[in-house]
This record gives C-alpha cells, structure tokens and sequence, in this order.
C-alpha cells in the first residue's frame, strides 16, 4: 500500500539501519489476546513481532529493539528464540508503566537510538517491507516521515484507524482517530531523524 505518496519518491540507497519495534501493549482490541500478549498472536501461523523483524530486516533495517512491557517475559523469551534462529542480537527495553500511551515505549528507545535515525515500527501493524525500503530512501526531511495508506476503501476496521489529512504536496496537516475529513490511514510505521 501507500499509493500516490510514494510515486513522488526517488529510491537511493539504504541507510537507517535500526529499528524500534514498540510492543508493550495489552492488545485489548486483539480477541482473545488477554491470554496471549499482542506481539506474539499468530497471523497464518506467524507471530506478529516475527512478521514484523522480518519485514524490517528485508527493507534493509539490521539493529533491531523492542520495547515489552504486558507479559513481557514471554515475549523476551520468543523473541530470543527468533533472534537465535535468526542469527542475530535483538536489544530489550522494558516499559513498566506499559498502560500509558505508547509515546512512553517511544522516549525509552532513546537508549536504543543513541541519537541516529530510526525506522518506528508499531508491532501490530503489518506492512510490506518494500514501505520500509521506500522510507528508507525518502529519509531526507528531518523530523518523522508516516508511511500512509491512501486506500481508505480497503481499511475493515475505519472507525479504529488512525486518520490523516495530507495536502496535496503529501504533507500532514491533521491527525487523529476521531479527524472529520481524511485522505489516509495512519500504517504504524515511521522514519525518524535524531532530532
């Protein structure tokens, strides 16, 4: 997905090699997911983190951290079996007050980032690892670029979505769950700069 917004983008090389996967979360709108923590619900026989560690290495993203905090042990434990599988280091940062906005989850990973940029990704959203790729190599504005699908039509669950309301130059000018009018829905995924 992310339609027009990506047809005004020049493909360069990678270069944001970390990724912020925030999955601290309870997953209340999940059925059934109060047994199972959110990250590690299954989509065909995958879990979600597993889905999503594989879409952002795909798209070019090698220094993966998550940020746990409900069941946060059984999630730790999962994705330590992945990294293993996978030959590779996952780090861990653990949000104990994991009830509050998910921004807390995003100002812990300030450890993780060190002051570079990052790709952020939300752990129960899926998404193509060509939209990490293109986020990649649209990193020249400074602040957070939004992956948004313009799709509106194929969105099953609308009165949940996030909205956006781009101008036409595909910058955001409004956002939010309850927006009047909107021309997109918000993908959980993001390219952030240091600053």
């Amino acid at each position: 997905s992310g339609g027009k917004i990506w047809e005004t983008m020049q493909l360069k090389q990678t270069s944001v090699k970390k990724g912020l996967v925030l999955a601290a979360g309870m997953g209340t709108r999940l059925a059934g997911s109060h047994e199972i923590p959110k990250p590690l619900v299954r989509i065909n026989g995958i879990p979600m983190i597993y889905r999503t560690f594989d879409a952002l290495r795909q798209g070019g993203v090698e220094e993966l951290c998550v940020v746990i905090g409900y069941m946060g042990s059984q999630v730790k434990a999962a994705v330590e079996y992945y990294a293993i599988k996978e030959d590779i280091t996952v780090e861990f940062l653990e949000n104990s007050r994991w009830q509050e906005p998910n921004g807390l989850s995003l100002f812990l990973g300030r450890h993780f980032t060190r002051g570079e940029d990052f790709i952020l990704s939300m752990v129960d959203h899926l998404f193509d690892p060509e939209i990490v790729s293109r986020l990649q190599a649209g990193g020249h504005h400074r602040g957070a670029t939004l992956a948004v699908d313009q799709d509106i039509h194929r969105i099953f669950d609308i009165a949940d979505a996030t909205k956006v309301l781009m101008d036409p130059s595909f910058n955001i000018i409004d956002i939010g769950k309850s927006i009047p009018t909107y021309n997109g829905i918000d993908c959980g995924l993001f390219r952030c700069t240091a600053d």
